[in-house]
């Protein structure tokens, strides 16, 4: 017999009086026997279409009193016990019988909830869960319901209420059962009975690295190791790794410092010369100077943050006040006639998923891509874009997508999105552990230098198996910030070091240079013994750190300043996809809506284009300039430049403003709203 959770039952109060009885003598079911006598075999669906809610509270109060006990008859769990489901009464043909277990028939009949009214008409195992209810699968049934919605009139606000409903009926399930029957995580079922029974977890969990390979190497292993650990995970059923494909909790990064290898110590801009063989389950911060460089390490993030932060949350604040409309309640197509060219590769085919498209501009028939649609790799499609769409701060729910019903109308929806894109902005420049990334730029050596030096932690060694005379051009560091030169005999044979974040040269070494003159140059020269006689250090370097910072300020240097270098909006909308893809947890449309603003008519900058007029013309503005010149007087008081927009009659430039088609504009501070 399983655990019985007392918290799942209110012992003094059933719906009804057979399970009331239940509650008050035994206090559960205790078989699957028990189950089908309670609920009827099998249910007959359409006898609820006007009682649906008797039907759903009867087989979650049933499951309550079951949930989580083993049936002694199969030693499974009851929850699990096959219910059967048909439409009608008539049907008798076994394939008009449907089995389901009855944890998954709860999640089914919320589903099918929204369709009572037409349960005849429709499939009944389109809607049955015969799996994990994945993000994907749920996008499916969701676009099934809406569409059966849409097909029997039902208007917007109805379907959103539907789909709000059938959220609730998730939210009551999950909050009554998904502790009920839970795994318990341990080292074992996690980590180390995987390690136990795989041959390459184990190679790859004692990975070292020789001192001599370079961080950018060591980043590319790591990842390249990681990806197989993954692969092996989530194949042997790993929960860690399998509900990580969709909460994406755990980074690659900290995946491979837990079970590969610490590799260098980054701090933040550049890279400390410090390899960590081995990590979390071995030997990562197991020695002093280790210690030392990752505590010393982590203070430069609270510096950069000093630098970047304000910059991110100005940023942050700007694209909000700009970016306050919504899905329009009213308007489906608002009848743009100017779609947007988009060369359709990997980035953007999963970007644009569940938007609308032409095969060719001006052919009038909309198709829906899908992130599955590898056949349009390749190709240029001519997409509805919220950057076109002509309801000025609000969007048709074309130009939108079909993602458009999952936001809903909620007054000033779009501040949501855009704080879902900016938000990350200031959270990765202010978190140190994403400053702390290691993804080093390989140094580039000339190809003669193995010929006599080698490098131990980025630190270069001459070779001891031979000697030689260095020479160092005594105006060296003139041009150090690029690249270093040493030269090698009498000869001068140059030996180049390039592509770092600094080079250090010991004022040890240089103590003990001789100064000579050379075809009137003047060099420092030194034996390679000399050097291997003291520590054996002839110079550090610290290679260059691509900061993951770097990739958020780029997006704020496109909407600040570089947005006014393109002339085409298909190629900001590119840019910004490419930006954003696996960086962000967003589709290509919330960065549109913001660059859609950026759009201003050649005649009046206050005003977006009327994009109902074929190929119209139109400018492209910073934010800043936006934010100042915008049709909303309540945004422009907001911005920075008050007593600017006081002196310069702000109220009568945008009184005089006249409206051209189907238009909408929302003034959030007054919440008065125009539309033609």
């Amino acid at each position: 017999m399983g655990e019985h959770f007392d918290w799942m039952v209110d012992p003094k109060y059933s719906l009804f009086d057979d399970l009331q009885q239940i509650v008050n003598t035994d206090g559960e079911i205790t078989n699957a026997k028990q189950i089908h006598e309670l609920i009827g075999d099998p249910i007959i669906i359409d006898r609820y279409k006007g009682n649906f809610d008797f039907l759903f509270n009867r087989l979650v109060g049933i499951a309550e009193l079951c949930w989580g006990l083993i049936d002694p008859d199969t030693n499974d769990k009851l929850q699990r016990t096959p219910i059967k489901i048909k439409h009608s009464v008539e049907d008798n043909d076994t394939t008009d019988i449907h089995v389901i277990p009855l944890n998954r028939l709860l999640f089914s009949l919320s589903f099918l909830r929204p369709l009572m009214p037409w349960i005849e008409e429709i499939n009944l195992d389109d809607f049955l869960l015969r799996r994990f209810l994945s993000q994907k699968d749920r996008q499916v049934y969701q676009d099934m319901i809406v569409r059966i919605l849409q097909q029997h009139g039902i208007v917007i606000t109805d379907i959103q209420a539907k789909m709000a409903r059938m959220s609730l009926d998730w939210k009551m399930l999950l909050k009554d059962f998904a502790q009920a029957d839970i795994t318990i995580f341990t080292a074992e079922n996690l980590f180390l009975d995987h390690y136990r029974d795989d041959e390459t977890i184990r190679e790859i969990n004692n990975t070292e690295y020789p001192s001599d390979m370079q961080t950018a190497d060591i980043v590319e292993e790591n990842a390249k190791r990681w990806n197989v650990l993954e692969g092996i995970m989530t194949m042997r059923g790993n929960p860690f790794f399998l509900c990580n494909q969709y909460v994406k909790v755990l980074k690659p990064k900290q995946g491979e410092e837990l079970y590969i290898n610490f590799s260098q110590i980054p701090d933040g801009r550049n890279i400390i010369p410090v390899i960590m063989n081995g990590n979390g389950f071995r030997a990562g911060y197991n020695k002093l100077p280790v210690f030392y460089t990752g505590a010393i390490a982590s203070r430069v993030p609270d510096i950069m943050n000093k630098d970047y932060m304000g910059i991110a949350g100005y940023f942050n604040r700007n694209l909000m006040i700009l970016s306050y409309g919504t899905i329009s309640p009213t308007v489906w197509d608002c009848g743009s006639q100017n779609p947007i060219p988009i060369e359709i590769d990997e980035c953007m085919l999963e970007m644009m998923d569940g938007r609308y498209y032409y095969n060719q501009k001006g052919d009038g028939i909309l198709h829906v891509l899908r992130k599955t649609d590898k056949d349009k790799l390749g190709k240029k499609l001519w997409f509805r874009s919220p950057c076109t769409c002509n309801l000025n701060e609000d969007c048709c729910h074309i130009c939108y997508g079909q993602r458009a019903l999952k936001v809903g109308d909620l007054k000033g929806g779009f501040v949501y999105t855009t704080e879902q894109m900016t938000n990350p902005v200031q959270q990765n420049i202010l978190s140190a552990k994403h400053l702390l990334k290691s993804n080093a730029e390989k140094i580039v050596f000339s190809t003669n230098f193995d010929k006599y030096f080698v490098m131990d932690m980025s630190t270069i060694i001459p070779r001891d198996d031979k000697k030689f005379d260095i020479y160092i051009r005594e105006d060296y560091t003139d041009n150090i910030a690029e690249q270093f030169t040493c030269y090698i005999g009498k000869d001068l044979e140059p030996v180049t070091i390039s592509n770092y974040a600094s080079i250090n040269i010991p004022e040890a070494i240089l103590d003990k240079c001789k100064e000579v003159v050379i075809d009137d140059v003047s060099y420092y020269k030194i034996s390679s013994y000399k050097i291997l006689e003291a520590d054996g250090q002839f110079c550090m370097i610290i290679p260059i750190n691509i900061m993951m910072t770097q990739r958020y300020m780029d997006i704020m240097h496109l909407f600040e300043l570089d947005i006014t270098k393109f002339e085409k909006v298909e190629d900001i909308v590119t840019r910004l996809a490419h930006m954003t893809h696996n960086l962000i947890p967003i589709l290509s449309t919330h960065g549109e809506i913001l660059i859609g603003h950026h759009l201003r008519s050649v005649d009046n900058k206050l005003l977006r284009p009327n994009w109902l007029v074929p190929d119209q013309k139109y400018q492209i503005m910073r934010l800043k300039t936006v934010l100042q010149n915008t049709e909303s007087f309540t945004t422009a008081l907001a911005f920075e430049q008050t007593k600017h927009h006081l002196l310069h009659t702000i109220f009568d430039e945008r009184n005089a403003i006249k409206r051209v088609g189907v238009r909408s504009f929302h003034d959030y501070m007054f919440g008065e709203e125009y539309a033609i």
